[in-house]
């Protein structure tokens, strides 16, 4: 056995984790809406909250060592860039080629009580990093 085999296997279980992620927010976006745009809107939302999450870190990082983050010219650019790479990021993680529809098959085959308890410990997740900036 490779020193690599609980890295790889760490990866594997964040990428599946991830696409659940998508695949919580594609479901949830073709039961409330009518156009076929569901992929990109969570594509979108799970780039927002990926910013929100680096954001609180960097708010929690702040108030342990007492520092202040001052927002510029360049902090903003810095906050662009990066929205920018996560959306990158995202889209060549899921949209491009369609990949998304190989693990939403996938998923599709998974028992719906699973899901169901899966899907409800992520909007759990979601609403803690939403309330940490409410």
């Amino acid at each position: 056995m490779s020193s690599h085999a609980p890295m790889r296997r760490y990866r594997l279980d964040f990428m599946r984790s991830y696409q659940f992620v998508f695949y919580t927010l594609y479901r949830s976006f073709e039961v409330i809406s009518l156009d076929k745009f569901s992929s990109w809107k969570a594509n979108i939302v799970i780039t927002v909250l990926e910013g929100m999450f680096v954001f609180s870190i960097f708010a929690e990082v702040g108030i342990l060592f007492h520092c202040h983050i001052t927002y510029n010219s360049s902090t903003s650019f810095l906050i662009v860039l990066g929205a920018l790479v996560l959306a990158v990021m995202n889209y060549s993680a899921f949209d491009r080629h369609d990949r998304w529809k190989r693990f939403a098959e996938e998923l599709n085959q998974y028992p719906r009580a699973a899901l169901i308890v899966r899907a409800s410990l992520l909007w759990v997740g979601v609403a803690l990093l939403l309330g940490a900036y409410f």
